[in-house]
C-alpha cells in the first residue's frame, strides 16, 4: 500500500477483483464496496473508490484516510465477501 499526498490509501488490488459484494478493510476499519465518487460519502466518511490507476483506494471525503485509520505504508488491506450480487 502507498499513501498519496492527500492521505488516500492506494492499494495494488485491481478493480476487477472487487465487485458490489465485497467490503474493503484496513486495520479495524471496514469500508463498503467501491463507490463511484467521493461525493457518494458524507464528509469524514471512509470510502473505497477505484482510482485512476485502476486499483482500489481507501479515501475519506474531506479528510485524510491515513490519519483516520492510523494506516502506514505497507499495512495490509483486506477484502471480505459481504453478500451475493
Amino acid at each position: 500500500m502507498h499513501i498519496d499526498r492527500f492521505g488516500n490509501l492506494i492499494t495494488d488490488i485491481p478493480a476487477d477483483w472487487i465487485d458490489e459484494g465485497w467490503s474493503i478493510g484496513i486495520g479495524e476499519f471496514w469500508v463498503g464496496s467501491p463507490r463511484s465518487s467521493y461525493s457518494d460519502a458524507v464528509v469524514g466518511e471512509l470510502v473505497a473508490i477505484i482510482g485512476s490507476a485502476g486499483t482500489v483506494e481507501i479515501a475519506a471525503r474531506g479528510a485524510e484516510a491515513a490519519e483516520k485509520t492510523g494506516a502506514a505504508r505497507g499495512d495490509p488491506v483486506f477484502g471480505r465477501r459481504t453478500g451475493f450480487v
